[in-house]
């Protein structure tokens, strides 16, 4: 009989947040040289803030790889968010995950440009941008009313009992 899935899953669980706060678990001396490990560490990530933002929407839907038209004429463009919630069957924001840590700076201005088009073709005013941080983050600014919010979301370790 297979393992419930959260079980199956646990013993990846601290893999994953070690890679994601910038450490290793395989040997880093040249002498030391171990063997490679893959995962696709960017859908991990992708999955950990979905299921962060439905505890943070518990009442809305949230889509993933939201289709998004681009253009009103020409050569149909699509992108795809990577999450839109909706609430009664509409969308109320759209987020985006950055596998890379928060930006100290602030957001590069092509994410800007990304959020804010996302948030005009879905006719709604929240977007935000989601980084792997060790503790709680949060910055904001607003473009012709469209509030783009980046969200630090603590990544930390945990212990191989819980």
């Amino acid at each position: 009989m297979p393992a419930p899935p959260d079980r199956r899953y646990r013993e990846i669980v601290p893999l994953a947040r070690l890679v994601l706060d910038g450490r290793t678990a395989l040997p880093t001396a040249s002498v030391n040289a171990g063997a490679s490990v893959l995962f696709a560490m960017t859908r991990i990530w992708e999955e950990y803030v979905g299921d962060r933002l439905r505890e943070c929407f518990p009442d809305c839907a949230v889509s993933a790889q939201h289709p998004i038209e681009l253009t009103d004429s020409g050569k149909p463009r699509t992108a795809k968010a990577d999450f839109v919630i909706h609430q009664a069957g509409a969308p109320i924001a759209v987020f985006d995950a950055k596998y890379r840590p928060w930006p100290g700076e602030g957001p590069g201005t092509d994410e800007i440009y990304q959020l804010y088009t996302y948030a005009r073709r879905l006719g709604i005013i929240r977007a935000g941008l989601m980084y792997p941080s060790p503790v709680e983050r949060h910055a904001s600014l607003t473009i012709d009313g469209v509030a783009i919010e980046s969200y630090g979301v603590p990544v930390r370790q945990v212990n191989s009992g819980s």
